[in-house]
């Protein structure tokens, strides 16, 4: 490792996100995408137990 670099954590993973996507950050966003896939992704976790 260099010394120039620095172990990134999440914080500034958003941060280098938001400067590549700047769309991300303007005006109003909604979280049904993100409610709804994490939704589906438990219910499947849970048919994955119970049927497995």
């Amino acid at each position: 490792m260099h010394l120039d670099e620095q172990v990134e954590g999440p914080k500034s993973s958003l941060k280098r996100t938001t400067k590549l996507i700047p769309e991300m950050s303007e005006g109003e966003h909604s979280n049904v995408g993100t409610v709804a896939f994490a939704l589906g992704f438990v219910l499947m976790m849970i048919l994955d137990v119970a049927l497995g």
